[in-house]
């Protein structure tokens, strides 16, 4: 008995059983790194989906008003009418936003995304298309256009409505008959 007594207060034994305790308390935190690392994948690969379904970063540019008018030019020795565009931005512009963070789940993740609403109201001075272009004849009012330029349109979720002296007119895509190669909400 002296021997078995000797062998369980026995400084060598002592070691093995705190090295094969620790060894074993290891396991469990190699585990949970590992799920650390998976869920931390997984949670920038829901972050993606969701940024993805969701409009990007927005800027929004306007309002610009499109003003069409005819111009007489001489181009070897013949006098020949043309139609240009001038953009007019506003005298004076007021905006107003709210925004709000909403959160989207996917399983257990929680994403933050953004919503705003955002309220614009400009004032445009008298425009003398004479007086910008020394060639230009007439405006050609009835073709104008109210136009914006919106990052990511994606982002809109409704219609969107502009007034125009006290009448409404909703934003369409595109510049209207302008054409261009801007991605541009505008209305009549």
């Amino acid at each position: 008995m002296a021997s078995g007594s000797s062998l369980v207060r026995s400084p060598l034994l002592k070691l093995v059983v705190i090295g094969i305790l620790t060894l074993l308390m290891v396991v469990p935190l190699i585990a949970l790194s590992i799920l650390r690392g998976e869920r931390s994948q997984r949670a920038a690969e829901v972050m993606r989906e969701v940024a993805a379904s969701w409009a990007g970063d927005q800027a929004i540019v306007g309002p610009i008003l499109l003003l069409p008018y005819i111009a007489r030019v001489q181009e070897q020795g013949n006098l020949r009418t043309v139609r240009r565009t001038l953009a007019v931005l506003p005298e004076t512009m007021q905006q107003a936003g709210d925004l709000k963070v909403e959160h989207r789940r996917r399983g257990i993740f929680d994403v933050p995304v953004w919503r705003g609403e955002v309220g614009l109201e400009a004032r445009f001075a008298p425009v003398d298309v004479t007086r910008i272009d020394g060639a230009a004849v007439a405006p050609v009012w009835e073709d104008a256009v109210i136009a914006f330029h919106v990052a990511d349109p994606r982002g809109l979720e409704r219609e969107v409505i502009v007034r125009i002296n006290g009448v409404g007119a909703a934003l369409e895509p595109g510049a209207g008959h302008l054409g261009g190669q801007l991605a541009l909400l505008s209305a009549p």
